[in-house]
Formats: structure tokens, C-alpha cells, sequence
């Protein structure tokens, strides 16, 4: 077996790392100890048993995190990894640790930010204090390789709720690189939500797809008679994960009777507009709601000119076509196109 053969020292390089592998597929608890004394004895497999002791919790390589934190390690993936474990079993007394790279500028921002979470972690008042500092420190260049440091402020603040957090996170937003701005209106989202309600709109038209997904989040969490609004027109977003998102938001609560009405109304609306993408869309809630009503309107949109929006409306129509004067019209234009095809002397693509 798989621990057999690892207590006993497999020797052999393939084997051994295909037998870790699977213990770390596994991820059980219980295999901790051996697997960080196979880590410390392959560095070809360190990271990777490592990443999987952080998510198990284990506190079995801190003091060697700790060491490497110090400068011991050159490697960033190694520190990384230190840093995301002493978030989770450190105490108190690795803050100046934390600290200390944050503030280091030879640093980079992904090993900066990782000792915000961690200080965030394990105090927090150093945390805020620390972040309330470099919101009015204006010594470091934003969007520089090496510093994003209102996305290191938003996670300094972690969930705090004090007016200062409020502030920085609001200028966070305004301010910041896009996964500052990002992780800035989840966190306003979370504790201060009519501070998030108000800034609503402006999140949907955000330049980075991730704001305007957290957006959509929002409102699929804080559903009204406004999000669905707001989420109609997320539907035509030109990013597909954004428009993804709304649509299957939308059809979520169609499912709630309350609602179900006005999606619908906003389906039928999207069928009709100048954006292939959001037709596209359209076409799929309708197949998914069965709406039924909306047959005559996907039977036109067969002769659209995009693949995209004709295949999703051709599936729809499997869905809800049932009249038998839309169903002989199915019957017909496939004809047509069939004939089409193969009457043709230049070889066609069936789509």
C-alpha cells in the first residue's frame, strides 16, 4: 500500500512522488507527519506537500516557515507558502515578521499582500493601525510591479468595521489596481451594504470583469425588484463569466413565484436586442424557463446572422416549441436548409 511502501523509504524517485500523490489527493490528516518527513527529505516534492499541510492545518513545518520568512529561502513559491501557513498557525508573535515584509520594497506585491492576510489573521489591531499608515502614505507608486498597496490595505483590513476601515476601502475602490478594487467592494459588500448599494452601479461598469462579477454577486445575494434590473443588463455585459453569472443569477430567483413574472419580462426584451451575446442569453433562460410564449420569436431568430445566437435558439425551440404552426414551420426551414446543403456543388459546412 500506498503508506507501506512510503514508511519503509521508497527509494525510487517516480514512485515515490506518484505514491505521494495520492496521499495527497487523499488529504487526510492523519499521513501530516509523514508527509512532511518525506518533504524535508525531496525538495522536488516540498511545495507540494507543503501547500497540501496549510490546507490540512498542520502546524508540523512552522518553526521552519518561520526561519524562512527571516530570508532563509530564496524561492517565492516556498515563501509563499510559509506565509499562508503562519496565517493559519501562527501566533502573535510572527505580526513584526509580517509586518516587516510588508513593508519591505524589494518584496513582491503577491509576498506583501500574503503578509497582509496574515498579519490580519493574528492581530488584527496592528493590522488596521498599519493600514490606516499607508492609506496616507503616498511614497509608493501605484500599479509598480512590486506594490499594490491598496489591494495589501483592503487585506489588512480583512472584516473590520471601524469608520477608518470604511474609509480606506471606499478610497480602495476609487483608487485601487482592478483586484484592489475588486476585493475593495466584496469587503463593502460583506460589512457595509448600503455603502455597497450605493456604489452599485458604478461596480457594473467597472473596467475589470471581476468587479462587475462581485457586482453581480451582490445582487444575487441582496435580490429586489432593482437587481433584477441591474442583472438584466449584466446579462449584456461583453465579458461571457459576467454575463454568465447574471443570467444563471436571473434564472435562480425566477424559480421564487414572486419574480418569476418580471425575469420573464426582461428575457423577452433581451430576445430583441442590437448584442448578439446578450440574444444569446436570452435564448438560453428561455429554454430554461419554458417560455413557451416566446416560440415565434426564437423561430426568427434561426435566420440570425451569428452561429451563436441561431444554435442557442434552435435548442430553445426543442424546449418550448409546441404549437403545431410553429412546429410545421420548424419542419419547413429545416427542409429547406437540408436541401440547401446538399443540393449545393461547393462543399458546405452543416452549421
Amino acid at each position: 500500500t500506498c503508506l507501506t511502501r512510503l514508511e519503509a523509504g521508497e527509494k525510487n524517485p517516480k514512485i515515490r512522488s506518484g505514491l505521494v500523490a495520492i496521499l495527497l489527493r487523499i488529504g487526510d490528516s492523519k499521513t501530516a507527519d509523514l508527509l512532511w518527513r518525506i518533504a524535508q527529505e525531496d525538495n522536488y516534492l516540498r511545495l507540494a506537500i507543503e501547500s497540501k499541510l496549510v490546507d490540512l492545518k498542520s502546524d508540523l513545518p512552522k518553526e521552519q516557515w518561520r526561519l524562512r520568512l527571516k530570508g532563509g529561502e530564496s524561492r517565492e513559491s516556498l515563501n509563499l507558502v510559509a506565509c499562508k501557513g503562519l496565517a493559519i498557525v501562527g501566533d502573535i508573535s510572527d505580526a513584526a515578521a509580517f509586518e516587516a515584509i510588508i513593508k519591505d520594497d524589494t518584496r513582491s506585491t503577491p509576498m506583501r499582500v500574503c503578509a497582509a492576510e496574515g498579519l490580519a489573521a493574528i492581530d488584527p489591531a496592528k493590522a488596521v493601525a498599519l493600514a490606516e499608515s499607508m492609506g496616507s502614505d503616498n511614497n509608493f507608486e501605484e500599479g509598480t510591479e512590486r506594490w499594490d498597496r491598496w489591494l495589501a490595505i483592503v487585506r489588512l483590513l480583512k472584516e473590520n468595521n471601524t469608520d477608518t476601515a470604511l474609509g480606506l476601502t471606499i478610497k480602495a475602490f476609487a483608487e485601487g489596481s482592478d483586484a484592489a478594487r475588486t476585493d475593495a467592494f466584496k469587503h463593502l459588500s460583506n460589512i457595509w451594504l448600503e455603502r455597497a448599494v450605493s456604489l452599485l452601479d458604478v461596480a457594473k461598469k467597472d473596467r475589470e470583469a471581476n468587479v462587475r462579477l462581485e457586482a453581480v454577486r451582490h445582487l444575487d445575494l441582496h435580490f429586489d425588484g432593482e437587481a433584477i434590473i441591474r442583472l438584466a443588463e449584466l446579462v449584456a455585459d461583453n465579458n461571457p463569466r459576467v454575463r454568465m453569472a447574471a443570467r444563471d443569477a436571473l434564472l435562480k430567483h425566477a424559480e421564487e413565484k414572486m419574480w418569476s413574472e418580471a425575469i420573464q419580462g426582461k428575457v423577452t426584451a433581451a430576445l430583441q436586442s442590437q448584442k448578439w451575446w446578450e440574444v444569446e442569453q436570452a435564448a438560453i433562460m428561455v429554454a430554461s424557463l419554458k417560455m413557451t410564449s416566446a416560440e415565434s420569436q426564437l423561430f426568427s431568430l434561426l435566420k440570425h446572422e451569428r452561429s451563436d445566437v441561431y444554435i442557442a435558439a434552435a435548442w430553445a425551440l426543442r424546449v418550448v416549441a409546441e404549437s403545431p404552426e410553429i412546429l410545421q414551420k420548424i419542419l419547413d426551414y429545416a427542409k429547406e436548409k437540408t436541401d440547401y446543403i446538399f443540393q449545393s456543388s461547393v462543399l458546405m459546412d452543416p452549421e
